[in-house]
């Protein structure tokens, strides 16, 4: 229950705005002005005003609460200086209250003194809560307002007499409980590891002393013949590719051979440590620049002081990114070695020095000159990198020399922005600090209620939206503080998003969109309406001005963009008086005739809906049993994870390696209590410095603790384990006399472990665990038994599955026995919703009378348009007229022109209406989250045509902020652009991409070491793992929150299978689902069918090769991706019998194609050997999974590419356990989804799928298996040689 502070004496608030004007805005007087302006109180435009308006009003009621119920210091001279900090928001009196806009309140953010409690004011804002107080506020009664200009104003005796808060009632105010605070400090500890990283990264650099660069030609290694044996390039080689000479283009050109130029440069990379070149050899991201870029390289000379000097490098400050040039793909390492002596010696003069200076080294650093070693070591670089800077020997500044380094470009600029986004939150410097301290408390959140004072009509929606979607909308226009909406796929998300922006700009407000990346942003501003009311801009650091593409919303292309969506209205009417009408009678006819044919169709569709009747009945009864055995389903999900987690920890500890992430149940707790946790304590105070506590009940991470302790430190199980790899080595390649010498040395050294006293009694230990572990598992295996037995409710179960099949057959014979009009239908009603923003579906109860009212409603808009053009024509012709010769705007809106071919008028007036547009018009802005809060352009010499300097994002007066994908964003991430707004609108969904996380265990294991440090690595990746997104979901306020649920993209087959991932809670239109149907029909060499429009999703094996041989996975030497060479051939092979098949058809529009695939070599792979020019009747894209998150095709074929030759319970399936990316994957698909994937890989993998009521209770399952299964009953699972067989 708030409390409440009586005023009986008439005292008053005391506002403190010393800090404001004297510190805060000391050098900036005009920002305390600009603050005031977007308060937006009437008449009050100025500071002083504010003030004057203050001391003017009467408070009814103030709302007050501290910020958790501790001080803190604040000012690091003086310790004993402390504060509480507080807000407080104000109902004036009705006169001043009603110069605020309908609806909001005053607020401030204040440190409050403990002695005087005196408000000092930190920031001003504006809020929507209501005036009632919160349950952590007190309120307090009617009172004026004394404001304090400077500090010592006012004799402090005075203060204490006059203030309606002292000491006293400080302590009964209410407190925000917030864990801000607790989780700034891990953010902050976060920010010095990755600090502490970016160091060591670069100080891992190693430096190159020449450098030669060649023009080779690339192919790959499949397309290779003995034709051209004479022209290889063995220095150079992958398992993926083969180089060569450059005459071999007239031969390769001969045989049809796909193949690409490419530069490549060959460094001597110096080293004084092997493991630094083989670090180097796995690190992605590489750079190379000039050795003058080391800030401890000053010349040539004083390396000869100190030559250690070349391995301490440290990266300069302001250096020219011209000199700065990638790497690409490694493609060869010499196994030869030379000393660095040796290597001066041959090539006599090198950056170095020549003779001269060689004696001198060789004098000083005789150990050095023979123990550092020269390796040269090969890389692709792009095609657009000059050469020259490559070719200029012995200087310093230039590429024939340098550093391979790590750079982490802008990282060092982000760790210092998130340094003082962390510090303005605590410092109180928000839009809506309630806001911020809500994310820290999710229980406050049901606070943070949404008001209707915000109604939209159905006639006021621009896009199509169903009622959920209409209800998000509304909450999120309405949202006082956040909102949240989950959007599954194909659910409308990203229309939505573009639903809400449209209804804000409407009502004037500001948005600020921003996402982790810049596709999800492109496609939310791409698919906003091109109107005069919604003017966005890309907020980007650089203005691509040098593209031959167009740069869409970037800054300095406001006014043109401005005068485009002016035209766009202009044009949508002419056209619409001419050819858009013609177009659309000859739409309508076709439609009402094919409609009269399908009488036939509208029969089978009315005996098809009584049968789906049928089916829902069916359904509920399989729902309602599935709700009784829920407990019995529950006992085995936990079996099953006990039996996986058991299967983990006998594998880690027979290998002796503890590198996975494993939880323990209660049951398994209680188990190692029982027999191991004495054992186990006692070895440890024995052997061991652990000071580990037993009480956190996590077994798996003592064990990899005390592994490390005995096992990992010791240089002989070093050995031990790369004896074991050259043995797997030598068996490959059957070298007998060499594995026969390897094991005898392994022999040899397990005899050394077994006289270790400790070593031999770890070893007992663990093959004690194993024992029980074994004993264990057979326990729970019968337990598992036991319960499926006791599920005889089942047998009910199997037989409604067997009806519900029956039900199910029925239905298909009907949709294939329709007749080839619904073909012609279904296409025609495609191209009508794609053309008019419609989603007419087929099966629809009554099409006819559907179809007539919506062609009226389109007949009616384009009459409209055509009587608007012919009352204002003379006025359209002069501006059309205008824009046509001074912007090059046609009628043309698929294409827009691109900046460096903008007119010497578009100059002219750009920096005449360029800075007025963005700070008057403009109402929507986009960037990343981790974008700068300001971006400057003086040095662009676009920008100072147009007069653009710099875009502020503090002074933009954002009052919402909608963060689209935000599951995939960190907490941080999300902190970022949230400063800058009012209210919060995040949007995604926490069951597809979560953050991508660069942690490694053997990062912070090295920084630790090298810098002395105690990071944990639990730690830091369980705060980078924590979704904000999923947490805020998980508080079940329905309030704030929405699901989309209703999916409009893909056929329900496809569904059936995403909605594994769901609980079966996503519904699909059966209408949108009828015209997702494909019409393919391919058959395989044999004749035999293996898709045909019965199903939407099938899965193709490539466990096997067409011999019925294993064929493993593959991966590059000098990369952590892999590739597929099976999956690829099969791919290839089902489009071209995709394009055979459509060839077939006639089809208003070119159906799309999706490969996508988990890794970036396979993805590469696939672009090299697909030819996409081949194919004529269907647009392809093949990318990433995650690159292709929020975009969608007519059909998908996944490539899951994994196949290890050894899978275990810990290694080789982890991706497979993400079942996000696998949601991701899946759920691309429009009409068709092809998987092709390893059955051996996945079959009995367990994957724990968080519940739809509780995120935080996961349930385990094996979704592959049942997968595979569904599509085997239905005769859609396939061998790789039912597609590739001859």
């Amino acid at each position: 229950m708030p409390s409440i502070i009586k005023n009986e004496e008439n005292k008053e608030l005391i506002f403190d705005f010393s800090f404001m004007q004297n510190v805060k805005f000391k050098d900036n007087l005009l920002g305390l002005d600009n603050i005031v302006v977007q308060l937006e109180i009437s008449g009050v435009n100025t500071y002083n005003e504010f003030l004057n308006f203050l001391k003017q009003s009467l408070v009814k009621k103030s709302f007050i609460c501290l910020i958790d119920n501790k001080t803190r210091v604040i000012s690091k001279k003086d310790s004993l200086k402390e504060t509480y900090d507080g807000i407080i928001r104000l109902e004036l009196d009705t006169h001043n209250q009603s110069f605020f806009k309908k609806g909001t309140y005053l607020g401030f953010f204040v440190n409050i003194d403990p002695k005087d409690a005196t408000l000092t004011v930190a920031s001003i804002f504006i809020t929507r809560l209501k005036p009632i107080a919160q349950e952590f506020e007190t309120t307090i009664d009617e009172t004026t307002i004394f404001v304090l200009r400077h500090k010592n104003q006012v004799p402090v005796d005075e203060v204490l007499r006059r203030n309606i808060l002292n000491s006293s009632t400080l302590l009964s105010i209410g407190k925000l409980l917030s864990t801000f605070e607790e989780e700034k400090y891990k953010w902050l500890n976060y920010l010095d590891f990755c600090e502490d990283l970016l160091k060591l990264q670069r100080k891992n650099s190693l430096p190159f002393l020449g450098a030669v660069t060649n023009n080779v030609i690339k192919i790959d290694k499949i397309l290779y013949t003995n034709d051209l044996q004479d022209f290889v390039l063995n220095n150079y080689k992958t398992k993926s590719f083969i180089f060569l000479k450059q005459e071999a283009v007239s031969v390769l050109s001969s045989l049809n051979i796909n193949f690409d130029q490419t530069k490549v440069v060959t460094f001597d990379v110096l080293s004084d440590n092997i493991n630094k070149i083989n670090k180097l050899k796995k690190t992605q991201d590489l750079y190379v620049l000039p050795l003058s870029y080391n800030e401890n390289i000053l010349n040539t000379h004083n390396l000869l002081e100190n030559i250690e000097t070349l391995f301490d490098f440290d990266l300069i400050n302001q250096s020219d990114q011209n000199r700065i040039v990638p790497l690409q793909l490694m493609i060869g390492i010499s196994q030869e070695e030379v000393s660095l002596k040796n290597y001066w010696k041959l090539n006599k003069d090198i950056v170095l020095g020549g003779e001269l200076i060689f004696n001198k080294y060789i004098s000083k650093y005789p150990t050095e000159m023979d123990d550092y070693k020269v390796y040269k070591m090969s890389y692709e670089l792009s095609q657009e990198v000059e050469l020259d800077f490559f070719n200029i020997k012995n200087n310093i500044d230039y590429l024939n020399s340098g550093y391979i380094s790590y750079l982490g470009f802008g990282d060092d600029v982000l760790i210092e922005r998130s340094r003082q986004v962390l510090k303005r939150i605590s410092d109180g410097n928000t839009k809506n600090p309630y806001l911020i301290n809500y994310l820290f408390n999710t229980k406050l959140i049901s606070l943070s209620e949404s008001s209707d004072e915000e109604v939209i009509d159905d006639k006021d929606f621009y896009f199509k939206l169903n009622k959920e979607q209409k209800d998000a909308v509304c909450k999120a226009v309405n949202t006082k503080d956040v909102f949240i909406l989950q959007g599954p796929p194909g659910t409308g998300k990203t229309q939505v998003i573009c639903e809400i922006i449209y209804q804000l700009s409407k009502e004037e407000k500001k948005i600020l969109l921003s996402s982790q990346n810049h596709e999800a942003i492109k496609n939310v501003v791409d698919r906003l309406p091109i109107d005069p009311n919604i003017n966005r801009v890309r907020l980007v650091n650089q203005l691509n001005t040098k593209s031959s593409a167009a740069n869409n919303f970037s800054p300095e292309r406001v006014v043109y963009n401005y005068y485009r969506s002016i035209a766009k209205k202009m044009f949508d009417d002419i056209n619409n008086s001419n050819s858009s009408l013609k177009e659309f009678s000859f739409i309508k006819q076709k439609l009402e005739s094919l409609i009269i044919l399908e009488k036939s169709f509208h029969k089978d569709n009315k005996e098809i809906r009584e049968l789906k009747k049928e089916l829902s009945v069916i359904n509920d009864k399989i729902k309602e049993i599935n709700l009784t055995t829920l407990d019995y389903k529950k006992l085995i999900n936990t079996l099953k994870e006990d039996l996986f987690t058991i299967e983990n920890l006998i594998y880690s500890l027979e290998e002796k390696s503890f590198d996975s992430v494993v939880s323990f149940s209660e049951n398994l707790v209680s188990f190692f209590d029982k027999h191991f946790k004495l054992e186990l304590k006692n070895f440890i105070l024995k052997y061991t410095d652990i000071d580990y506590s037993l009480n956190d009940n996590n077994y798996y991470n003592l064990l990899t603790l005390i592994n490390k302790e005995v096992f990992e430190k010791s240089e002989l199980f070093k050995s031990i384990k790369q004896s074991k790899i050259l043995i797997q080595s030598y068996k490959k390649t059957f070298e007998v006399e060499l594995l026969k010498n390897e094991e005898s040395r392994l022999n040899g050294l397990f005899q050394i472990v077994n006289n270790d006293l400790v070593f031999k009694e770890l070893i007992t230990l663990y093959d004690n665990i194993i024992d029980e572990l074994k004993i264990e598992k057979i326990r729970l295996q019968a337990n598992m038994e036991t319960y499926k037995n006791q599920e005889q409710i089942n047998k009910d179960s199997e037989l409604l599955e067997i009806e519900k099949n029956k039900v199910l057959v029925k239905i298909n014979k009907i949709n294939d026995s329709l007749n080839t009009n619904t073909k012609d239908l279904r296409d025609l009603i495609k191209f009508v919703n794609k053309k008019f923003n419609l989603n007419l579906g087929v099966t629809d109860i009554d099409l006819d009378l559907v179809i007539k009212a919506e062609l009226d409603k389109i007949e009616k808009n384009l009459l409209d348009s055509k009587n608007r053009f012919e009352n204002n024509s003379s006025l359209y012709k002069s501006i059309i007229n205008y824009l046509k010769e001074n912007y090059l705007i046609d009628d043309n809106f698929d294409k827009d022109l691109p900046t460096n071919k903008f007119t010497s008028q578009m100059y002219v007036e750009g920096k005449k209406y360029t800075q007025t547009i963005i700070n008057s018009l403009i109402n929507i802005y986009a960037m990343t989250l981790t974008s700068s809060n300001i971006f400057r352009y003086k040095k662009d010499q676009t920008a100072k045509k147009i007069g653009l300097e710099e875009i502020n994002v503090k002074t933009l007066d954002v009052d919402v902020v909608i963060i689209d994908e935000a599951s995939k964003a960190t907490l941080l991430e999300i902190l970022m652009p949230l400063v800058y707004g009012k209210s919060l609108i995040l949007v995604g969904d926490y069951r597809q991409l979560p953050p991508i996380l660069k942690l490694k265990s053997s990062h912070v294991d090295e920084v630790n070491k090298y810098f002395n440090k105690d990071y944990s690595y639990i730690d830091l990746n369980n705060l980078l793992n924590e979704s904000i997104f999923k947490k805020l979901i998980s508080a079940n306020n329905n309030s704030i929150t929405t699901m989309l649920r209703t999916q409009y993209r893909s056929h329900k087959q496809i569904m059936e299978v995403v909605n594994k991932f769901y609980e079966n809670n996503l519904n699909v239109d059966e209408g949108v689902s009828e015209i997702k149907k494909h019409d393919l029909v391919i058959k395989n060499a044999f004749e035999n069918s293996i898709i045909d429009s019965r199903s939407s999703v099938y899965w193709i094996d490539s466990s096997y090769d067409i011999n019925n041989n294993i064929f493993y996975e593959q991966s590059e030497e000098y990369s952590t991706s892999l590739f597929n060479e099976l999956e690829i051939e099969i791919t290839k092979s089902l489009l071209k019998k995709i394009d055979k098949s459509l060839e077939k058809q006639n089809k208003l529009k070119k159906p799309s194609i999706a490969v996508i695939s988990f890794y970036s070599l396979q993805v590469n792979k696939l672009n090299r050997i697909i030819k996409k020019s081949l194919f004529k009747n269907f647009d392809l894209v093949i990318n990433t999974v995650d690159d292709f998150q929020g975009k969608e095709a007519d059909y998908v074929i996944v490539n899951l590419v994994r196949n290890a030759e050894k899978i275990s319970v810990t290694k080789g399936r982890e991706f497979l356990k993400k079942y996000e990316r696998i949601n991701v994957a899946f759920s691309r698909a429009r009409e068709l989804l092809i998987i092709v994937g390893a059955e051996r890989m996945v079959k009995d993998v367990m994957v724990k799928i968080p519940t739809i009521a509780n995120p935080d209770v996961t349930n385990s399952q094996e979704v592959y298996t049942d997968i595979i299964n569904l599509l085997d009953y239905r005769n859609c699972f396939f061998k790789s040689k039912d597609v590739i067989g001859d």
